[in-house]
């Protein structure tokens, strides 16, 4: 018998990830309110880990019906851990908190006390829970992890100034600017000369920190607009401002294209699979379609060649691990846009679809992952969900069918959800017959 190769442990550390930003946030209420949205994405990565035996670290409890569900619909087993006390810091409370270290040691004890770490963004405090599970005397893995030396990797190439740096000839013509007075002058210069323009601050979450200006209005009034905009926020005076042209997409031919890419600890660079990103009109993402026909051949070639350069490029700066590549595109041309250097908003989506339906899932189903918002006056429980949605629900007898992604979500009156379809209009139909049931629905 072969022996296995260890016991997963996955830490959802995304407000760490982003914790520079929110506490850039000018009120309590806005930063409690960007930590309340990261948090309540945290069991959604349950379903972007293939493993069959999980310790998924949470910030927050998850609802145990939810776990049983995503245990039968993947045939895995989830062990929930979260330490009893953690702030932003989640990793590194998780090395500091004797039970938590204490339980995963046990549980690896069935493993050969083999343990290999994963987390949703490589960082200090992984290595932190690896040295405290190595002191008790298991071996540990960190195969998608960034090696410490190369840290810096993360943030560079996922701040929008960094990626602006390394690879300014594949994006919309831009500027880097230090300070709101000069981003003012650039802002000038491209929306007199193109079809508007777009303001981001460094670093974002929660759909802060990105403004687009599309050219509607003479200039004098989109620079009275921004000036107030630069001083509503401390992130536009912490962090280099990017100002770059806007680019009207394609909305009739793939207008977001995304790609995710992975970095093995050898340094081999692949492509799992990619998609067309569903985006709002303020530039906030909502969820993706995949398929292999979601882009052209043409434009499927592009794509690869173009996230092949960005990807090498991370290879030769040391990072390690899972990133995606988000593109623009105008009908005619492929703009890289930015990148997010850790698992992805898509991951999970991606790793359902692979291991419900198999290898040929890219061709064989079409896959819809999006957002849905509630009224003010509807609330679910999990189970509820579950009743109201049930014959619509993912059925392993046709590949096809609602996957339900979140509990944590419907705190925040949303609800995250993938669709497992034949075809993109038979994926269509059955979003609306949800969107049709929740809007009916009273409770």
């Amino acid at each position: 018998m072969s022996q296995s190769p260890g016991l997963t442990l996955y830490i959802y550390n995304g407000v760490e990830h982003e914790w520079d930003f929110i506490v850039s946030l000018k009120s309590k209420k806005k930063q409690v309110a960007a930590i309340r949205s990261s948090e309540n994405l945290a069991d959604t990565y349950l379903f972007a880990n293939p493993d069959s035996t999980c310790i998924f670290i949470s910030p927050l409890p998850i609802d145990r019906s939810f776990v049983r569900y995503a245990e039968r619909l993947l045939s895995s087993s989830f062990t929930v851990l979260v330490p009893q006390k953690h702030n932003h810091l989640l990793a590194q409370h998780v090395a500091r908190d004797n039970k938590c270290i204490d339980q995963i040691v046990q549980s690896a004890k069935n493993f050969g006390n083999r343990i290999i770490i994963k987390s949703y963004s490589s960082s200090i405090g992984v290595y932190e829970v690896a040295q405290a599970l190595r002191l008790k005397g298991l071996r540990v893995t960190l195969y998608d992890t960034t090696p410490k030396t190369n840290l810096s990797s993360v943030h560079y190439f996922g701040s929008k100034s960094g990626f602006r740096k390394e690879f300014s000839s594949l994006m919309p013509k831009g500027f880097v600017c230090s300070s709101p007075e000069e981003a003012l002058v650039s802002a000038e210069k491209i929306y007199k000369s193109g079809s508007g323009v777009v303001c981001k601050t460094d670093r974002g979450c929660a759909g802060e920190g990105v403004h687009i200006f599309r050219k509607t209005s003479p200039y004098e009034k989109v620079k009275t607009e921004l000036a107030t905009l630069f001083s509503q926020q401390p992130y536009w005076n912490s962090f280099p401002i990017v100002v770059e042209e806007y680019i009207k997409p394609d909305m009739q031919n793939c207008p977001f294209p995304s790609i995710e890419g992975y970095i093995d600890p050898k340094g081999k660079l692949s492509f799992p699979y990619y998609c067309n990103m569903i985006v709002t009109k303020k530039g906030e993402f909502f969820g993706v379609e995949i398929h292999k026909k979601v882009l052209s051949p043409k434009l499927t070639r592009e794509l690869i060649r173009k996230s092949t350069q960005i990807g090498s490029r991370y290879v030769k700066a040391g990072y390690r691990g899972t990133f995606d590549i988000d593109f623009l595109h105008d009908g005619k041309k492929l703009y890289a846009n930015e990148s997010n250097m850790r698992t992805n908003g898509g991951t999970d989506t991606y790793v359902t679809a692979r291991k419900l339906i198999g290898s040929d899932f890219f061709t064989s189903r079409y896959i819809l992952s999006n957002y849905l918002n509630f009224s003010k006056k509807q609330k679910f429980t999990f189970t509820n969900l579950v009743s109201l949605l049930r014959k619509y629900l993912y059925d392993a007898t046709t590949n096809t069918g609602i996957v339900i992604g979140s509990a944590l979500a419907l705190r925040q009156r949303g609800l995250s959800y993938v669709i497992i379809a034949k075809s993109r209009g038979e994926a269509k139909k059955l979003q609306k017959k949800l969107i049709l049931t929740i809007k009916k629905n009273k409770e």
